[in-house]
């Protein structure tokens, strides 16, 4: 067992070179995030606010973590070294902002939520390059995961009351069904580094 604390355990993220892991706990009465070293001796705090922190996701050279905070009411993304700070807003589109997942080309893709429903979006780490949505589908777009190709992105889609996984160009917005219909909703989808 990684972890068992008092209260809320979640969200773990391995950093890139797989020594520390970054995770959501509640057990000091508020939501914040933690680093803890891989074979579990060591425990560190890294935010400390009265906001929810949540879903982090590590940069590619291991240096960052981005994660979901609602410090301004509504989830938003952030960004926090991992020696502590201040953490820094990102630019982001949409009424909300949850779910990122960083690429190795350095770009953020995330559920943003425009009018009623959650698209994909992708954000540019590297330049002065603004959000944009790579879906423009209906219903709901979530949980997305970078392929190893950083091009391709897995996430989920719901409508009607199903989900279903689907695969979107992050570059064309063209999109292919991966495994969906019948009786059982499929969620959650995270790409695995062996497949390319």
């Amino acid at each position: 067992m990684l972890v068992h604390m008092p209260g809320l355990n979640s969200g773990a993220a391995y950093s890139p070179d797989g020594r520390i892991l970054a995770l959501t706990l509640s057990y000091d009465r508020t939501v914040e995030l933690y680093l803890k070293t891989a074979e579990g001796r060591s425990l560190r705090r890294l935010t400390n606010s009265i906001a929810v922190e949540a879903s982090p996701c590590w940069s590619p050279r291991g240096d960052k973590i981005c994660f979901v905070s609602d410090q301004n009411r509504a989830p938003q993304l952030y960004v926090i070294g991992v020696g502590g700070g201040s953490p820094v807003r990102l630019n982001t589109i949409g009424t909300e902002a949850v779910s990122p997942a960083w690429s190795a080309e350095d770009k953020i893709a995330y559920s943003a939520k425009m009018g009623g429903n959650y698209t994909i979006a992708v954000l540019d780490m590297k330049g002065n390059t603004p959000s944009r949505s790579v879906i423009n589908a209906a219903g709901n777009w979530e949980s997305p995961s970078w392929a190893p190709d950083g091009r391709h992105i897995v996430c989920m889609h719901t409508a009607g009351g199903r989900s279903s996984l689907y695969i979107v160009d992050s570059w064309t917005g063209k999109l292919r069904p991966l495994i969906g219909g019948g009786r059982f909703n499929y969620s959650l989808p995270s790409w695995s580094g062996i497949f390319r």
